[in-house]
């Protein structure tokens, strides 16, 4: 009974190593779709680098030519000022209180001008540098699984070669077993022929 249970239990083993090769593979084709998976996202995240790159581009173009409206509706105010004041001594009052007044305006225009394009270059330049570190971080996240995964495939091959090798020995032993098995059946079944060959002349001998 103990020899059943334990040929029984060495079979389960057997099953179970024979089994692993199937079960890494399996793991080994997840990791694996894990990994393009992981470089696809790399690949998106590039491209939107690429387009904040381009973005931020843009927007220094434009900042640049804001700045340089904003310069030149200066000048043109100044040469307004300088023609106003020339101007002061042949006009009528009114006129000049009317350009004047314009000139105050278009003053008043130019600042306010001013003060939206440095509140929406800080709003522009926060989101830059808070949309660039997010993509970093999500750079650094993404690079991090990939070595993680490349590392856990690697393990995974480490650990299929171990089972196959352990399939082998397995295999070559459980062969051995059997065979020694298979010799010590043999040698009972030859025992019991002979001690019931034995038993059966002692009995006639006994009857004699």
């Amino acid at each position: 009974m103990g020899y059943g249970y334990k040929r029984r239990d060495t079979t389960d083993i057997v099953a179970v190593i024979e089994a692993l090769p199937e079960i890494i593979k399996t793991l080994y084709n997840g990791i694996s779709s894990l990994k393009v998976s992981v470089e696809m996202l790399s690949e998106r995240v590039s491209d939107l680098e690429k387009a904040l790159d381009s973005v931020a581009k843009l927007v220094d173009e434009k900042t640049v030519l804001l700045v340089n409206v904003s310069d030149e509706l200066k000048k043109r105010l100044e040469e307004v000022n300088v023609v106003s004041k020339e101007l002061s001594d042949k006009l009528p009052k009114n006129v000049i209180d009317i350009i004047g007044e314009f000139a105050t305006n278009l003053n008043k225009a130019v600042g306010k001008l001013e003060e939206m394009y440095s509140k929406m270059l800080d709003e522009l330049t926060l989101i830059k540098r808070s949309f660039g570190d997010q993509v970093a971080v999500t750079m650094e996240a993404v690079n991090e699984v990939k070595g993680d995964v490349l590392s856990l495939r690697s393990k995974v091959e480490e650990l299929g070669l171990t089972v196959n090798e352990l399939s082998s020995t397995v295999n070559r032993e459980l062969a051995e077993t059997r065979s020694k098995i298979h010799e010590l059946e043999l040698l009972v079944t030859d025992l019991s022929v002979r001690l019931a060959s034995l038993e059966k002349r002692i009995r006639q001998v006994s009857h004699e």
